[in-house]
This record gives structure tokens, sequence and C-alpha cells, in this order.
């Protein structure tokens, strides 16, 4: 497929979205639950995320409005934190091209990591499942020492493979999260660079719902 050339802030102004001057307040007015500009059908799925782990949630944010998706906040701005993590990585300037690169907002991910460093209800789950998995591996670990020891039989990889299902079974959703948000940051640098005013929609999604969390 033969990559369009295109001007990112052109793009910007075509779908009324000047990165340059969007301020949190500007993003505010943009997400209002309830517009008739912004209501989405359920289950509709926008055809340039066909292909994304999260069709319905990066179609939500395309439209603004996340009502539709079924996912809570926190579930979502985990997912968010993953791709806006991965587009303040500098080989994200080649990746998508130097104009859409210098048109992203620099100040999404400071402002991201902000809420997610001061915000109870977004590093309370994933402490939680980290914890209690810390414990589970212990607990699970002292079981099978135990069977082992009523059955007169020793093997560390049993006791290891234990300790690690107690892990896996606490932190597993959390993985699957971040493995699908860091799928769908590549497509979204593909959809950056094959269709840019879907992208610039889209990210501006995203900056609206950080901004207004």
């Amino acid at each position: 497929m033969t990559k369009p050339t295109f001007s990112v802030l052109a793009a910007a102004t075509a779908i009324g979205i000047s990165l340059a001057s969007f301020t949190p307040a500007t993003a505010q007015t943009a997400f209002i639950p309830g517009s008739a500009q912004t209501q989405t059908s359920q289950g509709a799925v926008h055809p340039a995320f066909a292909h994304f782990r999260e069709p319905q949630l990066m179609t939500a944010l395309y439209h603004g409005d996340l009502r539709a998706t079924g996912k809570s906040k926190v579930e979502t701005m985990h997912y968010l934190m993953k791709i806006i993590s991965a587009f303040d990585e500098p080989q994200v300037w080649f990746r998508i091209g130097q104009h859409a690169d210098v048109a992203l907002d620099p100040e999404l991910a400071p402002v991201a990591r902000g809420i997610f460093m001061t915000d109870p209800s977004l590093m309370q789950p994933a402490g939680e499942a980290a914890l209690k998995g810390v414990l589970d591996a212990f607990i699970n670990m002292g079981q099978e020492r135990k069977r082992q020891m009523n059955g007169g039989e020793f093997n560390p990889f049993k006791e290891i493979t234990a300790f690690n299902r107690g892990m896996i079974q606490n932190t597993s959703p959390f993985a699957r999260i971040a493995a699908n948000a860091g799928h769908d940051a590549k497509n979204l640098m593909l959809l950056a660079q094959e269709d840019p005013d879907a992208f610039m929609q889209t990210y501006g999604g995203i900056r609206t719902f950080v901004y207004t969390y």
C-alpha cells in the first residue's frame, strides 16, 4: 500500500483540532456525553479499527463517546497509558514521520503519568493484584512442598511452577491489557501513515479522555 503524503497539521485543522492550542480547558469542552455529534451505536466498529485488539474502544475514542464500550474509566486508563507511553518513545519520530511526531502533545504522557501516581483508584487494582499474587505464590509453593514431603518427593521445579501460578493468576488481567494496548499502539502508528485524519481524531479522543479524567 502506498503511503499518502500529508501534512498532519493540515489534517488536524480539517477535523477541528489544533494541537498547538489544545489546552486542558479546551479538551473539557470537546467531550460532551449525550451530544448528538458524539452518539455511537452499541457494537458499531469504525472500519479503521477492525484489526485492533480493542476496536470498540478505539471507535469510541474516535467519536468521543465511551459509554458504549462497557469498560470502566480505570480499565480504559490502564489501556491508554500503555499507548501514550509508546507514542512518547523517541523511535515514534521515524515510525510515524516527523510531521506527525511534532503534532503530538508533548505534555500528554507527563499528565497521564501524574494521574496514575496521584489517583488511588488507578494504583489500587494493580497493587492489590501484585500483592495478592505474591501471597498466593508463597502459599502455592508451601502447599506443593508439603505435598512433596508427605509423598517422599523432592522436586524444586514443581515448587517453582506452583509459585509462578500464584503470581500469574492474579496479574495476568493487567498483562493482557498491556499486551493488547501495545499491539494497538503499533496499529495506531500505521493508521497515522495510512489515514492521518482518522489518527488525529482518535488521538484527540485520547487527549480528551486524559485531560478530563
